[in-house]
């Protein structure tokens, strides 16, 4: 009867570790589309791409896209302050 608890307990934990990985392959798959708007709506050139994947390696496609989302993202808000201590006003 103990084992077979500890057993039962074993299998929810995988259970609930699955379902961690699913939440996070979701919120990855989000910032894929996030990424794909930003890229489209800011007409980002290659070369700004390049640099976001550059340090973007990961095990997985929804990582990797993830971490190119959150660095291309931070380019774009590197820019646009950039624009404005230069230009006084934001440039698209």
């Amino acid at each position: 009867m103990y084992l077979k608890d500890l057993t039962t307990a074993g299998k929810d934990l995988t259970t609930a570790r699955k379902d961690l990985t699913t939440a996070g392959n979701n919120i990855g798959t989000i910032n894929i589309a996030k990424w794909i708007n930003l890229r489209v709506s800011h007409k980002l050139n290659l070369q700004q791409v390049g640099y976001a994947r550059h340090w973007c390696w990961r095990r997985s496609l929804v990582q990797h896209y993830d971490c190119i989302y959150r660095r291309t993202e931070n380019l774009i808000a590197y820019t646009a302050n950039f624009h404005l201590h230069t230009s006084g006003n934001y440039d698209n």
